[in-house]
Formats: structure tokens, C-alpha cells, sequence
């Protein structure tokens, strides 16, 4: 079995990656909000604009079907969704899909600090096993050299009487 401190050097560096991960997600979710917010809120000013020319137009000239058509025309080139731009909307899936990576690559290290937790807790106990069986074995080899110098010292006194 590897020691703890192996283990713990391990779960340090798991550390290490799952930070970098999470700070990678929330630059993600920064850029979509981004996307989402600015963009369509470009989106609403265009549109507002429109709006105030078509209803300009209309308020300026009433009762003139070329001049109603001409708003009508107007009123078409409002802006669509963001999801409508092809480029905007491929960008918002390749990150949704970064995004998501990021997320399993997290829930991966999430799993494997908690094993390397195991390892090393494994470890832990098996070098304290270990450690106690040492002293163990210390504490059986002092008492047996106090009983051989107990031993020897009573067979002296019995040879020189």
C-alpha cells in the first residue's frame, strides 16, 4: 500500500485542478450571461428604434398606401433573436458544450477526491496498525532483554554462592 502522505500529495494536486475547472466554468457562465445580456439588449434598442421610425413614419404621412407599405417594410427588419444569428448562436453552443465538458471534468475530480479521501484514510490506519505493531514488538524485545539480564544476573549470584 502507498503512504498518506503520497495520498495527500495526490488529493493536493486534485485540489489544484478542480479550482482550475471551477474558476474555467464561471468564465464560461460569464461569457453566455454576456451573450445573452448584451446582445439582446442591442436587440431591444434596434428594436426600439424601429418601433419610433415606423410610428414617425405613420404618424407623418396618414392615408397613403405607398407610404404603409414602406412602414410595413420597415417594421420587417426588426431584429430577431439572438438565437436567430447562425454565428451567435454556433458561439453560445460551443461554450453550452465547454460548459459542459468543464462540468463533467468537475464531478469527475469530485469522485476522485473522495476515493483518494478513502486511500489515504486507508493508509492512515494501516501505518498506525503498522506503528502500533512496532512498538509492540519494542516493548516484547525490552522486556524479554530486562528478563535475559534479570535471568543472568540471578544465575551469577547463584554461581558465586
Amino acid at each position: 500500500m502507498l503512504s498518506s502522505s503520497y495520498y495527500s500529495q495526490l488529493i493536493e494536486e486534485e485540489k489544484t485542478k478542480l479550482e482550475k475547472y471551477k474558476k474555467q466554468k464561471e468564465e464560461l457562465g460569464t461569457i453566455i450571461s454576456i451573450i445573452q445580456s448584451s446582445f439582446q439588449d442591442d436587440i431591444d434598442d434596434i428594436n426600439s428604434n424601429v418601433n419610433n421610425c415606423a410610428d414617425n413614419a405613420a404618424n407623418g404621412i396618414r392615408h397613403n398606401t405607398a407610404a404603409s407599405q414602406n412602414i410595413e417594410s420597415i417594421n420587417e427588419g426588426k431584429e430577431k433573436s439572438i438565437e436567430s444569428d447562425n454565428y451567435i448562436s454556433s458561439a453560445k453552443s460551443s461554450i453550452s458544450a465547454e460548459l459542459s465538458n468543464i462540468n463533467s471534468k468537475i464531478s469527475e475530480s469530485l469522485k476522485k477526491l473522495d476515493e483518494l479521501g478513502r486511500l489515504r484514510d486507508s493508509a492512515l490506519e494501516e501505518e498506525r496498525r503498522e506503528a502500533e505493531e512496532a512498538e509492540r514488538r519494542r516493548q516484547e524485545a525490552e522486556e524479554a532483554a530486562r528478563e535475559a539480564a534479570a535471568e543472568k544476573a540471578t544465575s551469577k549470584k547463584t554461581k558465586g554462592h
